[in-house]
């Protein structure tokens, strides 16, 4: 059997994100919330189109997080004092409006309840699927460390350090919005940091860690770490 490895990401289509909302649109109500499908674009890109589109600040677009660009997803934005059938209309680039309905407020960051992955791999149809096949099922058993990936990071990777710098005193980024991505980069890169600390068992819970109880869902800061598996 071959060894070659795996390729992901081929094709845009390749890696398809879905975002799950925290809530459903309430039919009614001043914003309207979209639900688009974009391939090979930024949030950002598409966010500012439907300012455009809307004749809105982009500021005042809302979207519940950022997706990948190297990728199909399908999201959530909302606008204010647009009609859901003139949202319907609008005509963007690699991009679609698939749905559109009113609501009572605009969509915030974290407003979603989880992002569903649908990933392709591609290489070579003798390989044996053995390993991977049981390194899936520990993944389902066990978790994996879910590290921010590159793309949180900037270009260069360089957003975490524009945020040291604006908090120690530097020049902000005048959108707001940017200002709040530099420091959820740099909380990422200590979240990252932590994360590799616990490499030896990342599942192993630690004391001062929230844990969950399984049955019910109930959260309790862990005291002792051989008592409170």
């Amino acid at each position: 059997m071959t060894t070659a490895p795996l390729r992901m990401r081929t094709t845009p289509e390749d890696f398809r994100v879905v975002e799950e909302p925290l809530y459903p649109a309430a039919g009614e109500g001043g914003h309207t919330f979209l639900f688009v499908e974009k391939r090979g674009r930024t949030t950002e890109q598409v966010a500012n189109e439907l300012a455009r589109l809307g004749g809105v600040r982009a500021r005042d677009v809302g979207y519940a997080g950022r997706k990948d660009r190297h990728a199909v997803t399908r999201q959530w934005f909302s606008l204010e004092g647009v009609d859901p059938e003139s949202a319907l209309a609008f005509e963007l680039e690699d991009a679609e409006v698939l749905e559109a309905l009113r609501h009572g407020n605009k969509l915030r960051t974290g407003h979603l309840r989880e992002n569903a992955f649908e990933i392709v791999l591609r290489g070579d149809a003798s390989i044996d699927l053995a390993p991977i096949e049981a390194r899936v099922e520990e993944a389902v058993r066990r978790g994996v460390p879910n590290r921010f990936g590159a793309q949180r990071f900037g270009r260069d990777g360089e957003n975490a350090e524009r945020a040291r710098e604006m908090l120690a005193g530097g020049r902000a980024p005048r959108d707001k919005r940017k200002a709040r991505f530099l420091v959820s980069a740099l909380q990422s890169e200590i979240f990252n940091a932590v994360l590799d600390a616990r490499s030896h068992g990342f599942d192993d819970v630690m004391r001062g860690d929230v844990a969950r109880v399984e049955e019910s869902g109930g959260l309790f800061w862990v005291d002792d770490p051989e008592t409170d598996r």
